[in-house]
C-alpha cells in the first residue's frame, strides 16, 4: 500500500513540473499549485482562429501568444502538406491522366484537349481513368470472371467439306466451297501435279473482304470428279489455298447431286496406304529402283598404288546363303563376275535383324585410303527438327537398300572390285562401306527433297510433317512424286502417325525428347 501511495506522489510531481514549463515559455506568472497554474493558463488563451489560406493551424490572439502562434505558422508553411517532384520522392501509382510516372499536379496534360472526348485535363486513351473518382476508401477490385471458349482445330478440320478430284491422273483433296467463282490451287499443288504450263490469267480475283488476290496464271487439264472427266480450267495462286469453286460444281452439275455422295468417303478420312500405292505404284514397287538422274563418280588421290586382296575364308555352313545372295545381286545387275582386276577388296557378310544377310566390300583395306573424300556433309539432327517446327501430323519413309539404287559410273566399277569365294566381280552400284558413299548419297537426297515443305532427309531415311493433315497429305504425296521422279524405291513406311522415333528421338506435336530405349542404359 504503501509503494502504491508513493507511485502516486511521483506522478503528480511530473504533472506539476510539465505546467510549470508550460506556464513559464509563454511568461505567465507561475502560481503556487497545479490547480492555480491550469486556471492561468486557461484565462490568458483568449481565442483561436483556424486560418485555411495561409495554412495556420491555430493562433492565439494574446500579445504574449503571438510570438509562438507566428512560429507554428512560418513552420507550417514551410512544411508543405503533399510531397512534389521536388522532393524527390516518387508517387504511389501512374497519372490517370497520361500514365505517366509522376503526381497528377505536375502533369502537363492539364491543359490539353482530348481528341477523343472532347474534354480537357487528360491525355488521348484516358478518357476513362481521368473522370473525377471518389473519394474514401478504395476498395479492392474483384477478379472478373471470364468464359474461356476452346475450339479444337483438327474438329474443325474435320467438319470441312473436301472432294477427291483427279488432275491427270494425280489425286488431291480441294476444299468444296461453292462461294468461290473458281478453282484455285496453291504453287505446291501445281507442282505435285508436274507443273504444267500456264497462261495468262484470264479473271481478277478478289478474296471475301474485297482485296485483291494474286493469281500466277492458269492451265486447262482433265480433271475427274467420281466417275466423270472433263477438261477444265483451273487457277494457281501463290497463297495456300485448295478450293473447289462453283465453276466446276457447274460444269460437274454438282448441284443436283447430295453432298455425301462426293463428299463424305473423303471428309476427315486418313489417307490409306492403300490409295497411296494406287496413286504411286511405282514407288512401292517390290523391284529394286534405280535413280535415274545423276551417277557417282570416284576421284583416287595422286600416285596411288592398286590394292588387290586375296578372298577371306569363308564358315561352310555358310556357303549356301552367300551363294544365294550372290546370284540375287547378279539378278539384279548390282553385281557382274569378270576375271581380273587390279583393285580387288574382300568381302563382309553382315546379318540383318530379318534373318538376311548383306554382303559388301571391305574396302578398308586400301580403297578408302587411296580416295579423295566427299566434302559435302550431313546434316545436323537440329537442321532437320526445325523444318519439322509446329508439324502434329508425321510420316516416315525408308528407301530399301537405299545404296545400291544408285549407280556407279562405268569407268570407275573396277575400283571397287570385291573377292568372292566364286571369283571376282566389279560392283555397279554404290557399295556399303565405301568412304564417299555417305556423303554422295546424301546429296542426292538433298537435291530431290529440295524445295519441299516440311520435309527433311538423314541417308536413307525420310522424314514428312504438317501442321494438319491435309498440309501433311499435300507434303506426303509431293514427296511420293520427286521419289517416283528419280526412279527411287521405298518400303511400306509409317503414315500419318501423331507420334514417331527418329534419329534417337520421340518427335510429336508437344516437341522433341530423346527415345527412352536409347537412354536406358544410362538411367
Amino acid at each position: 500500500m504503501t509503494q502504491l501511495i508513493q507511485q502516486h506522489q511521483q506522478s503528480d510531481e511530473k504533472h506539476e513540473r510539465f505546467l510549470r514549463t508550460i506556464a513559464s515559455s509563454i511568461n505567465v506568472q507561475v502560481p503556487p499549485n497545479p490547480e492555480q497554474i491550469l486556471d492561468s493558463l486557461a484565462g490568458n488563451i483568449k481565442e483561436f482562429r483556424f486560418e485555411a489560406d495561409s495554412n495556420v493551424t491555430f493562433a492565439a490572439c494574446t500579445s504574449d501568444t503571438k510570438v509562438w502562434g507566428k512560429r507554428y505558422e512560418k513552420r507550417d508553411r514551410e512544411s508543405p502538406k503533399h510531397p512534389s517532384s521536388d522532393t524527390g520522392r516518387k508517387p504511389n501509382s501512374l497519372c490517370w491522366f497520361c500514365g505517366g510516372f509522376h503526381y497528377v499536379r505536375d502533369c502537363k496534360y492539364k491543359n490539353h484537349k482530348c481528341s477523343e472526348c472532347g474534354q480537357f485535363v487528360h491525355r488521348e486513351g484516358y478518357c476513362a481513368s481521368a473522370k473525377p473518382r471518389k473519394t474514401g476508401r478504395r476498395r479492392r477490385k474483384q477478379p472478373v470472371s471470364a468464359k474461356v471458349v476452346v475450339v479444337d482445330v483438327c474438329s474443325v478440320q474435320q467438319r470441312r467439306r473436301y472432294v477427291s478430284v483427279g488432275f491427270s491422273g494425280t489425286k488431291i483433296r480441294l476444299q468444296l466451297d461453292p462461294a468461290s467463282d473458281i478453282t484455285v490451287i496453291s504453287r505446291e499443288i501445281w507442282r505435285s501435279i508436274g507443273s504444267p504450263a500456264l497462261s495468262s490469267a484470264t479473271v481478277k480475283a478478289k478474296t471475301a473482304s474485297g482485296s485483291i488476290l494474286s493469281l500466277d496464271g492458269e492451265f486447262e487439264c482433265n480433271v475427274t470428279i467420281g466417275s466423270s472427266t472433263r477438261s477444265e480450267l483451273i487457277r494457281v495462286t501463290e497463297k495456300q489455298l485448295q478450293l473447289l469453286g462453283s465453276d466446276l460444281v457447274d460444269s460437274f452439275n454438282l448441284w443436283s447431286i447430295p453432298m455425301d455422295t462426293f463428299c463424305c468417303q473423303v471428309s476427315g478420312t486418313p489417307v490409306s496406304t492403300g490409295a497411296l500405292k494406287s496413286s504411286f505404284p511405282e514407288v512401292f514397287s517390290e523391284k529394286l529402283g534405280l535413280c535415274t538422274r545423276t551417277k557417282v563418280k570416284l576421284e583416287l588421290k595422286e600416285n596411288v598404288r592398286p590394292v588387290f586382296c586375296p578372298k577371306r575364308p569363308v564358315a561352310y555352313v555358310m556357303y549356301d546363303t552367300i551363294d544365294r545372295e550372290l546370284d540375287r545381286l547378279e539378278k539384279l545387275d548390282i553385281i557382274t563376275p569378270v576375271d581380273n582386276s587390279e583393285w580387288a577388296a574382300p568381302i563382309v557378310v553382315v546379318r540383318k535383324s530379318n534373318g538376311s544377310i548383306r554382303i559388301c566390300g571391305d574396302c578398308s583395306t586400301g580403297l578408302n585410303a587411296a580416295l579423295q573424300p566427299q566434302q559435302y556433309p550431313l546434316p545436323l539432327p537440329d537442321d532437320i527438327f526445325a523444318k519439322l517446327a509446329k508439324c502434329k501430323i508425321f510420316s516416315q519413309i525408308d528407301l530399301s537398300d537405299a545404296f545400291l539404287q544408285v549407280e556407279v559410273d562405268e569407268q570407275y566399277r573396277s575400283l571397287l572390285t570385291i573377292n568372292t569365294h566364286r571369283g571376282l566381280c566389279l560392283c555397279n552400284r554404290l557399295p556399303p562401306g565405301l568412304k564417299i558413299a555417305p556423303g554422295a548419297f546424301q546429296q542426292l537426297i538433298d537435291t530431290m527433297l529440295a524445295g519441299l515443305k516440311g520435309t527433311s532427309g538423314y541417308l536413307d531415311d525420310v522424314i514428312v510433317g504438317g501442321e494438319t493433315e491435309e498440309e501433311h497429305d499435300l507434303n506426303l504425296r509431293g514427296v511420293l512424286k520427286r521419289i517416283q521422279d528419280f526412279g527411287f524405291t521405298i518400303r511400306v513406311g509409317k503414315f500419318r502417325k501423331k507420334q514417331i522415333r527418329y534419329l534417337g528421338y520421340i518427335v510429336d506435336s508437344r516437341g522433341l525428347r530423346p527415345d527412352p530405349a536409347k537412354i536406358e542404359a544410362i538411367t
